[in-house]
C-alpha cells in the first residue's frame, strides 16, 4: 500500500482514539495528527528495528506479545517529541492506544487492499 493512504489512516486513527480516550490521550488538531503520523513512521523505520534486535529474547519468550510494549515505547517517543500537541498520560495508556491503533490499521489496510483488487 502507498504511503499516503497509510498516513491518512494513521492520522484519522489518532484523532478517533483521541476522542475515545479523551482525558488520557490528546491530539491537538489534524495537522498535529499528520505530523505525529510522519514522526511515528520515521521512528518505526529507524528506531523500532533496533529495539526489536535488543529485545528478541523477551519477544520470543512472550510469544510476540512484547511487540505491543515496543509499540507503546515508540508512541511515548512520539509524545515526547511532539510536546503539547500529542500527549499520552501514562505508559499503560500507550499500550492500550497501540493495541487499538494496530487493530484499526489492520482493518483499514485490509479493506483498502480488498477494495483496490
Amino acid at each position: 500500500m502507498r504511503f499516503g493512504p497509510r498516513l491518512l489512516v494513521t492520522s484519522l486513527s489518532f484523532l478517533l482514539l483521541s476522542a475515545l480516550f479523551q482525558p488520557y490521550f490528546y491530539v491537538a488538531s489534524l495537522p498535529a495528527a499528520v505530523f505525529a503520523s510522519l514522526l511515528l513512521s520515521g521512528l518505526n523505520t529507524f528506531v523500532k528495528p533496533i529495539l526489536y534486535l535488543i529485545t528478541i529474547p523477551i519477544t520470543i519468550f512472550t510469544l510476540g506479545l512484547f511487540t505491543f510494549v515496543l509499540n507503546a515505547i515508540v508512541l511515548q517517543m512520539v509524545s515526547g517529541l511532539m510536546g503539547n500537541q500529542f500527549q499520552i498520560s501514562s505508559f499503560f495508556v500507550a499500550i492500550i492506544i497501540s493495541l487499538f491503533l494496530s487493530t484499526i490499521q489492520d482493518v483499514a489496510y485490509g479493506y483498502l487492499k480488498r477494495s483496490k483488487a
